[in-house]
């Protein structure tokens, strides 16, 4: 697999390099959050909270 770029603006993220809003990740998975079909019910399952 090729090395990808994501956008990314979750910058809670610790994977979120926020000066340029791409993810750190070469590649993420997405989780669907919800029993609906719908993309507001996705997320990355990667998702890590940055320490403070």
């Amino acid at each position: 697999m090729k090395n990808q770029s994501i956008d990314c603006s979750v910058h809670d993220c610790k994977y979120c390099d926020c000066e340029c809003d791409k993810c750190r990740l070469n590649c993420i998975k997405v989780d669907s959050c919800g029993k609906d079909n719908v993309k507001e019910n996705t997320m990355c399952a990667s998702y890590k909270k940055k320490s403070s």
